[in-house]
């Protein structure tokens, strides 16, 4: 009796043991507490607007933060999408420390066509 209880034993150690070696070998390395992505999610768009320039054209107005204790730099990428034409602008941007900065980028794109179908996507990478 003893021999099936120490057998059944040796077995559910094992099998607990082979579950612990799978979940380690994870498809990666995981990140640290400071990983670029936990960097990166710092950096972030506080508030957004649309306007139009004088002729018309379709403005995205950003403010984005670094709530970090590092100065960051990301790629702000706006998209817009009118009745299935796409337009994106990218901008390379950097924020100090604890600040705020405000970018205002411009499409081809009229407020008014965007205001009627547009879609918006926005994004730091």
């Amino acid at each position: 009796m003893q021999r099936r209880l120490f057998l059944s034993n040796i077995l559910v150690a094992l099998l607990v043991l082979t579950g612990c070696i799978e979940s380690r070998s994870g498809d990666g390395v995981r990140s640290a507490p400071t990983s670029d992505r936990q960097a990166k999610e710092l950096l972030r768009v506080e508030n957004f607007d649309i306007d139009a320039t004088p002729e018309g054209k379709l403005i995205v107005n950003t403010i984005i933060v670094n709530e970090g204790r590092n100065s960051r730099m990301g790629k702000l990428v706006i998209v817009v999408k009118v009745e299935g034409e796409i337009e994106q602008k990218t901008e390379i941007i950097e924020v100090k420390s604890n600040e705020k900065i405000e970018t205002a980028t411009v499409f081809e794109i009229s407020l008014e066509e965007f205001e009627e179908e547009g879609e918006l996507e926005m994004s730091i990478e």
